[in-house]
């Protein structure tokens, strides 16, 4: 048996902090195959939850390929309705997924536990947390493990869209926040 730790695609090097500057959309950031139980959809139902002046400055941006199902078309057709600027992004390779983490400011993965299928430990969650984004995430499976609620992001029990909408916006509204989580990520 060999024993093989898990990698960030950013070969554990500290990304420097962003600069504190000021931009017109807050971007809020997805990577994770396009499946039901990374809970793409239910980040976009939950940011459409919010009051339509906070939806005018997000922008919602996936990274990841399609899975086997329609899962893809039903996100598509609800990016679509939900008056949100959202931005597929398909798979990138990693020298431009790095680009991507840091022009966002929240990172979300939404992950519920989908038939036998559960989150486990996560990878993502810590190479966003390299990258500074403080994170939003349901808290199953393993994902405490990496994401400390009130410290690197916010965790919210799954099935509780109002709870995660107003995790969204929490951060949303409050910069040095953000930073903060972000930082301790860091």
């Amino acid at each position: 048996i060999f024993l093989t730790p898990g990698a960030l695609r950013s070969d554990f090097a500290v990304v420097p902090p962003k600069p504190n500057t000021r931009k017109e959309k807050i971007i809020v950031l997805t990577v994770g195959r396009l499946h039901p139980r990374k809970g793409q959809l239910l980040t976009l139902q939950a940011l459409q939850m919010l009051a339509p002046e906070v939806r005018a400055r997000l922008e919602y941006w996936i990274v990841g390929g399609q899975s086997k199902s329609n899962y893809e078309d039903r996100l598509r057709i609800a990016a679509g309705e939900s008056g949100l600027a959202v931005k597929f992004f398909g798979n990138i390779p990693d020298e431009e997924l790095s680009d991507l983490y840091e022009h966002a400011d929240i990172f979300a993965m939404t992950s519920i536990n989908h038939g036998h299928s559960i989150e486990g430990f996560g990878l993502v969650y810590l190479e966003a947390a390299a990258h500074g984004l403080p994170v939003v995430a349901h808290d199953v499976g393993g994902v405490s493990e990496a994401v400390i609620d009130g410290q690197t992001g916010l965790l919210v029990p799954p099935h509780r869209p109002a709870q995660l909408a107003a995790a969204f916006e929490k951060l949303i509204h409050d910069a040095a926040l953000r930073r903060r989580l972000g930082s301790a990520g860091r």
